[in-house]
């Protein structure tokens, strides 16, 4: 349903439908990843969400770590962008995680600061101060 239905509605009620309650290297975790890249900035947000799996997964770790990096720094929607980061600081941990928040702090939506702080805060105290 999620790839064959033209409509917003359809594509979000196949995906919250996966949620996150999917194996890894398997269709449904397929559909998630592919969510991402959906072209209404709402099922992008919401496949965000989901990525619990392919974010622990050794197979997709680094490949979805990149996808939400690239996110939170290009996407259109500020919601978006927002949600990536908090994804990012979530899941991932080291020194580019914290180099990546610092440079999220500086982003034009205030949200999007608001969460790179927030987790940056409790990533790196000082550095956050």
């Amino acid at each position: 349903m999620f790839y064959h239905a033209p409509l917003y509605l359809d594509r979000t009620e196949a995906l919250n439908k996966i949620g996150d309650d999917y194996d890894k290297n398997t269709p449904s975790a397929k559909l998630v990843a592919d969510a991402l890249n959906d072209k209404f900035w709402n099922i992008r947000n919401k496949a965000i969400g989901f990525i619990n799996v392919l974010a622990r997964s050794a197979s997709t770790k680094e490949e979805i770590k990149n996808k939400l990096m690239n996110m939170a720094e290009k996407d259109e929607k500020a919601d978006v962008r927002a949600s990536a980061v908090k994804a990012v600081a979530k899941y991932y941990e080291g020194d580019d995680v914290k180099s990546f928040l610092l440079k999220a702090i500086n982003d034009s939506s205030y949200d999007v600061m608001a969460s790179a702080l927030g987790a940056l805060a409790v990533k790196d105290k000082t550095r956050a101060l």
